[in-house]
């Protein structure tokens, strides 16, 4: 029961930010187009300084020659998921928009945000170094090609070399080649790198709060596919995935951290991204408020469950 309380309370201090941000959108203490400020600057700051700085401090040839079980599980586990996701997301919805919404929110966890701070706060640093390392062929796909479907482009925001294009993928590219090559990198950019990306968990909260404050609470707890997908999400992917593994005598590590990147609720991106591009962000806030809310009790009772 230790893990259930403990992975409860670090859920509670997310909802906290949430509701700091739904409070400050309801009672119009922000500007009104705060929500579209802050979501450019997640986009375009704030989440790039992220990825860079957890790749150029995990991402060097002795962690990735030591650590090279994880990230062969995490392929393997992933491919199929996103092989999977095309078809989901064709029978989730018939608008091509509201489909790489559902197949982005089926493949892409909240496990960066959310994730990290979960599995330090419960597990501690070791095991979060394990789960940076799984989740490095995550970051790589989620930051490439699923950001490419909430990005509009000319080509009806299908995926194309253009569209990876972005200060995500940059800061991605840019973290990956500091870590393996180990450039020394000025102490005070790095501090300032470190900085940026400490404001990014906050901010992200803050967002989603004022995004869903911009909603009736109740058009964004009525839409039936949102539910379906937030428990494909939060139960039936990590259940089934655990299974399997522990069939197959895989070690307590891999199950760890793989339940923890695949467990957690809905990631931002899907009101982040659009929003920053002025798309239609109902769906994607709905879908995000739902599936925090359920994780609420799916969180706690899947780690005591499997862990």
């Amino acid at each position: 029961m230790e893990v259930f309380f403990t992975s409860l309370n670090q859920m509670c201090m997310v909802f906290l930010f949430i509701f700091a941000g739904f409070i400050l959108k309801r009672k119009s203490l922000v500007p009104k187009n705060a929500g579209s400020v802050l979501s450019k600057l997640e986009s375009n700051l704030l989440l790039p300084a992220l990825i860079m700085h957890t790749f150029m401090s995990r991402c060097s040839l002795a962690n990735l020659e030591v650590k090279s079980t994880l990230l062969i599980y995490s392929v393997l586990i992933f491919l199929p998921i996103t092989l999977i996701a095309f078809f989901v997301g064709k029978r989730f919805s018939a608008k091509s928009f509201h489909q790489r919404l559902y197949r982005h929110a089926f493949i892409v966890s909240n496990y960066g945000f959310m994730g990290n701070a979960l599995v330090l706060g419960i597990f501690g640093e070791e095991a979060l170094f394990d789960y940076m390392m799984f989740t490095i062929p995550l970051n790589i796909l989620t930051f490439s090609v699923c950001v490419s479907w909430l990005i509009p482009n000319q080509n009806n925001s299908k995926f194309s070399i253009k569209s990876l294009c972005n200060p995500i993928c940059i800061a991605l590219v840019l973290g990956i080649v500091l870590g393996v090559t180990q450039i020394p990198v000025p102490a005070f950019i790095e501090s300032a790198i470190s900085a940026t990306a400490n404001c990014m968990f906050p901010v992200a909260m803050l967002l989603t709060g004022m995004i869903v404050g911009g909603f009736g609470i109740r058009k964004l707890m009525t839409i039936p596919k949102v539910y379906v997908i937030s428990l494909l999400r939060l139960v039936v992917i990590p259940a089934v995935v655990t299974i399997i593994l522990k069939l197959l005598h895989t070690s307590d590590d891999v199950i760890l951290v793989a339940l923890c990147a695949l467990a957690m609720p809905i990631g931002m991106n899907v009101i982040i991204f659009p929003a920053a591009y002025g798309r239609d962000t109902t769906v994607g806030a709905s879908m995000v408020l739902v599936s925090h809310i359920l994780a609420l009790i799916t969180i706690p009772v899947m780690f005591t469950l499997f862990l």
